[in-house]
């Protein structure tokens, strides 16, 4: 980094690359992103009504603004992102092809027959809380009620009873 100025535009073209791997490592995960959030810096920078008068804090004044630019940018992504996941959910006919392929099938079919395999080898208390789960389509309060036990250890014994289903299923 060269030393700072208060002059803002001198400034960003002579540490151009100290900007850049600050937008890098705060969430950007493109070279696209990371121009785009180095330009939003820049209109940052130059829409301040008042510069930095004290030379020793402008590292630290654009430190917090890239942080700051960078987290808006990620935020404004992800904002993007859920509207369009929520289209998607909201209309599957135009997420899927016309017809399954049969490579589809025979992999679904496999899977099925994986986890059955399975679910055969649990000891019979975690295949039946997954029973009562997946299959059923209960929820905690239900599950704890049809077990005469608490909520908690349903969630306990669900979280120790994926787990085993996991390296079962590994194996």
């Amino acid at each position: 980094m060269t030393a700072p100025t208060t002059d803002s535009e001198d400034f960003l073209q002579r540490n151009r690359a100290w900007i850049r791997t600050i937008i890098a490592a705060h969430g950007a995960r493109n070279a696209d992103e990371v121009d785009e959030v180095y330009q939003n810096v820049a209109v940052a920078v130059f829409s301040q009504k008042a510069p930095i008068q004290d030379p020793a804090k402008i590292y630290a004044w654009f430190h917090s603004l890239i942080v700051n630019q960078t987290r808006l940018y990620c935020r404004g992504r992800g904002r993007y992102q859920k509207r369009v996941d929520g289209f998607r959910n909201e209309n599957p006919e135009a997420n899927r092809s016309a017809e399954p392929e049969p490579i589809d099938w025979l992999l679904d079919r496999e899977r099925r027959a994986r986890v059955r395999e399975a679910l055969e080898r649990l000891s019979s208390d975690a295949r039946e809380i997954l029973l009562l789960k997946y299959y059923r389509n209960l929820n905690y309060k239900e599950i704890a009620e049809e077990l005469e036990t608490s909520v908690s250890a349903v969630q306990a014994k669900l979280h120790r009873a994926r787990a085993a289903l996991k390296r079962e299923i590994a194996q």
